[in-house]
Parts: C-alpha cells; sequence; structure tokens
C-alpha cells in the first residue's frame, strides 16, 4: 500500500508544478500582451502621421509627373492639384507597391476625401488599395484647401 500512496503524491507534484507554469506563463502573457498591442498602435500612428505630412507637400521635385517622382506629394501654393491626385492615383492603379516605397511605409493605406475631388470629370473619392483587413487599421485626419474652400482628407494605415 505505501508505494501506491507514493506514486499518487508523485503525480500529484507534477501536477501542480504544471499547473502553476501554466498559471505564471497566463500572467506573464497577460501583462505583455497590452504592451505589445500599444508598441504596434503606436509605431502606425507615427507611420501615418509622416505619411500624411508626406502627402501634403507638393512632392519631389516640385512639378513631379509620373515618370520622374521621387516623393508624392498633392499640393501646389498651399492647395490641393488637382494635376497631382490624377498623377498619384495613376501611379496606384499602375504599381501600387511602387507607392508605398515612394511614402516610405510598409503599410498599407487608403487616402479618402470628405468632398469628392471632380477630374476630367469623373468624381474621385478615394485613392489607394481598399481596406480588406482591419487588423491595426488606424485613421488620420488632415485639412487642407480644395477650389479655396477647406476639405479633410482622412489617410487610413493598416497591416
Amino acid at each position: 500500500m505505501n508505494n501506491k500512496a507514493q506514486a499518487w503524491s508523485f503525480d500529484l507534484i507534477v501536477a501542480v508544478l504544471i499547473f502553476s507554469g501554466a498559471l505564471i506563463g497566463l500572467y506573464l502573457y497577460a501583462f505583455n500582451a497590452p504592451e505589445e498591442n500599444k508598441n504596434s498602435y503606436d509605431e502606425l500612428r507615427y507611420q501615418a502621421n509622416i505619411f500624411a505630412d508626406i502627402l501634403l507637400t507638393e512632392g519631389l521635385p516640385e512639378n513631379w509627373n509620373e515618370n520622374n517622382v521621387a516623393r508624392i506629394g498633392i499640393i501646389s501654393g498651399a492647395k490641393i492639384n488637382e494635376t497631382k491626385i490624377n498623377m498619384f492615383k495613376n501611379l496606384v492603379e499602375s504599381n501600387y507597391d511602387n507607392t508605398k516605397i515612394l511614402f516610405r511605409t510598409n503599410y498599407n493605406y487608403y487616402v479618402t476625401f470628405v468632398e469628392p475631388i471632380i477630374i476630367n470629370g469623373i468624381s474621385v473619392e478615394g485613392i489607394g488599395l481598399i481596406n480588406t483587413n482591419d487588423k491595426n487599421l488606424i485613421k488620420i485626419a488632415r485639412y487642407t484647401i480644395y477650389k479655396d474652400k477647406p476639405i479633410t482628407i482622412n489617410i487610413y494605415l493598416w497591416e
């Protein structure tokens, strides 16, 4: 009888150790997971602000076109330039991944205008990749001038 009791107590000790290890692992995960999410959010917010800052410039060179663009910008004279918007739209449609390189981001993006921009009789409401994955999505709103009126530009970035 003594041998059976010793085997049972050894099983109990092993079970308590496994259970304790699982609790400690869960405890460590629960406290570290929010920190990882916060770091991811901070990085995404930082990248979205850089993206918006680059977009709302004149670009490089100032009078860039689809062949010589080094940095995409849609502003000329502190106002939205319809020609640059059209070239930006064409660049996205022809090679979306290259535009991510020009914006210096690895994140996907979609740029919308609260009021549609009319280019050659066609309404442009947004430019970029339509969001199909809501993983770590962030929205940045910026304000600028279009046809002498204030307009809101919403920039969405996500993984």
